[in-house]
């Protein structure tokens, strides 16, 4: 398969548009005592990618805290998912339980 059709039914698969970012966060695993600090690099409605130097096991359900906004307008949002991929570059995190007021706030928090 060329590439040009690989990057093209790739991003028919996703749901929801990927933007770059470099938000603060906390990652840590339910079922086990793991926790990592760092930075969501890209974020959508649907969930995020955080660079780790770990891998995590796959269908893990996490918390991840994301901190948003500068000085007295700081909030901090707890987030359920599951990771959905795991490699050297990262972690996948698809977002479960979220509600639409958390990811909209989020959003609009980092699009200024």
């Amino acid at each position: 398969m060329d590439m040009v059709k690989q990057f093209s039914m790739e991003l028919d698969r996703r749901k929801y548009t990927r933007i770059t970012v470099d938000i603060p966060a906390a990652l840590s695993l339910l079922q086990v005592d793991a926790y990592h600090s760092g930075a969501i690099a890209n974020l959508s409605m649907g969930g995020c990618f955080f660079p780790a130097e770990n891998e995590l096991p796959l269908g893990a359900e996490c918390n991840i805290t994301i901190t948003v906004g500068e000085g007295a307008r700081t909030e901090s949002f707890d987030l359920k998912g599951v990771v959905i991929r795991s490699d050297e570059m990262g972690v996948g995190i698809k977002f479960i339980d979220k509600t639409v007021e958390q990811m909209s706030i989020i959003m609009r928090k980092i699009s200024f």
